[in-house]
């Protein structure tokens, strides 16, 4: 008996059922057509000589190529063209732009980095609610689109008069009231 080279470990086992067991043009019990043998498999994909199958899709081709050009649906092309989002926003006191909209990390000093920009934000904060009041709508018309390649950039808070005169009275009065 000849066995097929995928069905030769489980020939040894005896696990090999018996429809694998013929080749080489052998018929086969439960399939249609003998099994080829393995020369006859090219990487070819000229159709061989003989019947064919029914080429649907080519009559089609035909009946639309008949039909007139004014019958057809038109085929108008739509530009599309991206416009920023008019969605506004509270002041993020806390965002740390480079890193949550650029990707820019500074690796494994990422968390000092973060805890760093935090603390500092966390000083001026009297400033910040003052330069920029929790009221004020922020639009997004101004920045880069998230994950288009960007060069780094500091962001930093405006500079505005009532921020500074909130921060010097918030350390003025933290002088006074701590001995």
């Amino acid at each position: 008996m000849r066995l097929m080279p995928g069905c030769l470990v489980l020939a040894v086992l005896g696990l090999c059922p018996a429809s694998l067991r013929a080749a080489g043009g052998e018929q086969t019990p439960g399939l249609l057509e003998p099994l080829k043998p393995i020369t006859s498999i090219s990487t070819s994909i000229q159709p061989q000589r003989g019947r064919l199958p029914t080429d649907h899709a080519g009559q089609v081709d035909l009946q639309r190529a008949a039909s007139s050009a004014a019958a057809r649906p038109p085929r108008g092309w739509t530009g599309f063209c991206w416009t920023a989002p008019g969605v506004c926003h509270r002041p993020l006191y806390f965002e740390d732009a480079a890193l949550e909209r650029h990707g820019y990390s500074l690796g494994l000093g990422q968390p000092v980095a973060s805890t760093v920009h935090f603390v500092g934000n966390l000083a001026i904060l009297p400033y910040r609610l003052a330069a920029e009041p929790t009221s004020e709508c922020v639009y997004v018309l101004g920045h880069e689109r998230p994950g288009t390649p960007t060069p780094l950039r500091y962001y930093r808070p405006p500079l505005r008069i009532s921020g500074g005169l909130a921060e010097a009275g918030v350390a003025a009065g933290l002088v006074f009231l701590l001995p």
